[in-house]
């Protein structure tokens, strides 16, 4: 496991990206085949050092009686090589809140413990112990494999990594090959000297092998520093642009709300807080929660409530920083809340239903929604004391009165964002499946299609939305990197952001938007009142 130390580094610097991306199975896979082949160019001259090493280092520093140590070792690096195979797999599963792999794992590793391990090393010694490294390795390679298929489809995980354990195997090939025709390891340096010409040999045929995912990692690592040289320092207006940094750089932003009173709030995973920024005067307040923060909901008297996304909970954070949760049967996935006349509810994405609230409540009480739901998420309050709750999974809205009576209507595409406009008398809905932003009509609270809908057609699908006070409309295009202000009656802006930025979500505070980016774990702030949008870019690219 200390070996494989540098793999697990690498895992969690990863992380918070992977985080930002757990809805695209498609840049999962693409992670995780990067981040193995990264890992597997330490891993395997490793591996392949231990088996190759194993005799003459113990020969020569603990003597001959303890060479019958060295079939351990060489087990324990032919052991290493397989299981840095996918290695940081349960971190792809994690990323999406799917810890039963990981916990399959772990029960995994305690039953070979109790079941191979320790009755093979009483039986059999040191050979028992090296045949039950053998098959807790193989084992768990199938099980890695098994869980990879269901995440990413086919793909055998020995397949992405043959290249880089190769090149470690004809270094390691070579040099066997030079020991069998005389040059042996007698002392400390002839064995260093070896080790020098196999680490050399791993290294030349690694960088040959591992080419294209170190170009890859090259290339986007030059490209950060080109455009980070580019913008503007974090706190530093230029061009009406500000960028603020979040309670901590590896905790990524996820959705924003603006306050009546001005104050800005905003969600954090990895590190999950609730912070709020007075604009005035940029200062922070951040409390820490259990995980995860979703939506940051403000109750218009200094706090905000917040679902607890994998807590089964419902939280509020007071004015002064104070935090109250309110437990719920256990779910996992809370997603939006949205407050109706200072009753709170939560969508629970899980077991398809909402949670209420009240004012004074001990706890929040169940709401059904209708058969036809497949995958609530959000809820906006759009007057009269009705709720719309939207579907990523179907093109449905159900409508919650006063009544708690849920009603099912059909709309032109699944949403994964609701935002009420009641300027023009309706609602827009951010498809989830496809690059829309369509006007629902609104009549007497509930959804009515008649006729062609008011449809606006974006570069991307969309996720945070919000909108300004000409009426115009900003919407987070997170695989773009850009946001875009969209004019229902006249041509669309583009704000660019900087690569990997990952905007997510979208909040107007008086003359200024936010818009938190994910991916760099920072919050834009867009002064409208400097913006003439006759140049899209914001950020220089």
């Amino acid at each position: 496991n200390q070996i494989l130390a540098l793999d697990g580094v690498l895992s969690d610097t990863l992380f918070p990206v992977l985080c930002t991306v757990q809805t695209s199975v498609r840049s999962l896979r693409r992670a995780f085949v990067l981040a193995n082949r990264l890992s597997m160019l330490w891993a395997a001259p490793v591996a392949f050092g231990l088996v190759l090493f194993a005799q003459p280092v113990i020969a020569i520093a603990l003597g001959p009686h303890w060479r019958p140590a060295a079939l351990l070792v060489q087990v324990a690096g032919a052991s290493v090589l397989i299981n840095a195979v996918g290695y940081n797999w349960t971190q792809f599963f994690a990323a999406r809140g799917q810890t039963r792999p990981s916990m399959v794992a772990g029960l995994g590793s305690a039953a070979w413990l109790v079941a191979v391990l320790i009755p093979a090393v009483k039986l059999f010694g040191l050979r028992g112990a090296a045949g039950a490294v053998v098959v807790q390795a193989v084992a768990f390679y199938v099980i890695r494999q098994i869980y990879v298929h269901k995440l990413f489809g086919r793909l055998p995980l020995w397949r992405i990594v043959w290249r880089e354990a190769l090149a470690a195997g004809v270094a390691a090939g070579t040099l066997w090959a030079v020991r069998l025709a005389g040059w042996q390891s007698t002392g400390w340096r002839s064995t260093a000297l070896q080790m020098a010409v196999f680490l050399l040999l791993s290294a030349g045929l690694g960088a040959v092998a591992g080419r294209a995912a170190l170009s890859e990692v090259l290339r986007a690592v030059r490209e950060r520093r080109s455009e980070d040289s580019d913008l503007p320092q974090a706190g530093r207006a230029a061009g009406g642009v500000r960028r603020r940094a979040t309670v901590s750089p590896h905790a990524f932003p996820l959705l924003v709300a603006g306050d009546t009173s001005g104050v800005l709030w905003v969600t954090t995973r990895d590190v999950p807080a609730i912070g709020r920024l007075q604009p005035g005067t940029g200062h922070w307040t951040w409390t820490e929660t259990p995980s995860f923060p979703h939506a940051p909901t403000p109750d218009g008297r200094g706090g905000c409530f917040t679902a607890l996304t994998r807590s089964s909970a419902l939280a509020h954070v007071s004015g002064d920083g104070r935090l109250s949760t309110y437990g719920v049967a256990r779910t996992r996935e809370l997603l939006v809340t949205a407050l109706e006349e200072e009753t709170l509810w939560a969508v629970d994405g899980h077991r398809r239903r909402l949670w209420r609230l009240p004012p004074g409540a001990d706890g929040p009480d169940a709401v059904p929604l209708p058969e036809g739901v497949v995958r609530p998420d959000y809820v906006a309050p759009v007057g009269g004391g009705r709720l719309w709750i939207g579907d990523t999974g179907a093109a449905v809205v159900a409508v919650v009165g006063g009544d708690l009576s849920p009603a099912l209507f059909a709309v032109p595409h699944p949403a994964r964002f609701l935002l009420p406009d009641p300027a023009r008398g309706g609602v827009w809905l951010g498809a989830s499946d496809r690059p829309l932003v369509t006007l629902v009509e609104m009549v007497g609270g509930v959804p009515v299609v008649t006729g062609a809908p008011h449809t606006l057609t974006v570069p991307s699908v969309p996720f945070g939305m919000a909108l300004l006070d000409d009426g115009r409309m900003a919407v987070a295009l997170k695989d773009l990197d850009m946001v875009r202000i969209c004019d229902p009656d006249g041509p669309p802006h583009d704000i660019e952001l900087p690569a990997g930025a990952m905007p997510m979500g979208c909040a107007v505070v008086g003359q200024r938007l936010y818009v938190t980016l994910a991916g760099i774990g920072e919050i834009a702030e867009v002064s409208m009142a400097d913006q003439t949008w006759a140049s899209s870019p914001v950020f220089a690219r």
